[in-house]
């Protein structure tokens, strides 16, 4: 019976990430897409989208909510994948990694994105404040 009430309380506190994962990912839009096409991939888009993710997790917006029982690695996940995706070709191959703005305003593409400070950059321009030490 104790295993049973335990599993219980597990499966309570899964559904709760998951609902709070759903509620950050409806409140929040998708601010960047990286091209994950053979280009730019080739280019390191694939290390630009984990340093991407990465920053968007540690953002002060990722850590700023009362967790209420969920693990802040599942809040932050949860965040950063509101905010972060790839996608496919962007144009302006061989200028990769390409990074485009989905935050609501006017699309803007960006070319060659693969340091850190442009992908804090870019994040703080779509509203995602990263710490500089993250950074």
């Amino acid at each position: 019976h104790i295993t049973r009430i335990a599993s219980h309380s597990s499966h309570r506190k899964m559904i709760a990430a998951t609902l709070l994962a759903a509620a950050v990912l409806s409140i929040h839009p998708i601010g960047l897409r990286i091209c994950k096409n053979s280009v730019c991939r080739k280019a390191g888009s694939a290390d630009t989208l984990d340093s991407l993710f990465a920053l968007a997790a540690a953002s002060d917006q990722a850590n700023s909510n009362q967790n209420g029982g969920v693990a802040l690695a599942t809040l932050q996940e949860a965040f950063a994948a509101s905010r972060v995706q790839a996608c496919g070709c962007l144009g302006g191959c061989g200028s990769g990694p390409n990074v485009v703005t989905t935050d609501g305003g006017p699309s803007d593409v960006f070319h060659d994105v693969y340091k850190p400070s442009s992908c804090a950059a870019l994040l703080d321009h779509v509203g995602v404040t990263v710490p500089e030490a993250a950074q």
